[in-house]
């Protein structure tokens, strides 16, 4: 269970609502109507955007997600990835939704994968904002062991 805390969004979130909001009205979901943007924040000045693309069979990919890929494909994501640890540098998502969603368990994980567990995680309906970290989201996130690290 989460509590929930009444916060004033900082100048930076209110940027990333407004961008996760842009973001949201290029959703494709045309069988759920339910559309999601999401803008992630690196530690340098890019703000990188998605948005959730519905397709038939479980093939959903949600905004988080997309996001999460538009940095990976940048030439910024490709020198990170080059990193020991291979996180990305992110300090904030900020994902928009009709109802201020969480996100779902696999971006969660996906998340997991790229991001520091205190990773800052808003979920807003540009009204209410729900401010958690990964860690609090994905308390046990599953961690690959390679064979020569261990």
């Amino acid at each position: 269970m989460f509590t929930h805390k009444v916060v004033e969004l900082s100048y930076l979130e209110q940027q990333l609502v407004y961008e996760a909001k842009r973001a949201s009205k290029k959703a494709y979901c045309p069988a759920s109507k339910y559309s999601v943007g999401a803008a992630l924040k690196l530690d340098g000045p890019e703000i990188f955007t998605g948005a959730n693309i519905e397709v038939p069979c479980g093939q959903t990919l949600c905004a988080e997600r997309v996001a999460i890929i538009s940095v990976l494909m940048s030439p910024k994501g490709m020198m990170l990835r080059s990193k020991d640890d291979g996180q990305l540098g992110m300090m904030w998502l900020v994902v928009y939704t009709k109802d201020a969603a969480p996100s779902c368990g696999i971006c969660r994980h996906f998340m997991s994968q790229f991001a520091p567990l205190d990773l800052r995680v808003v979920s807003t309906d540009g009204v209410m904002a729900y401010h958690r970290t990964l860690k609090e989201l994905y308390p046990y996130p599953f961690v690959r062991v390679y064979p020569d690290s261990a």
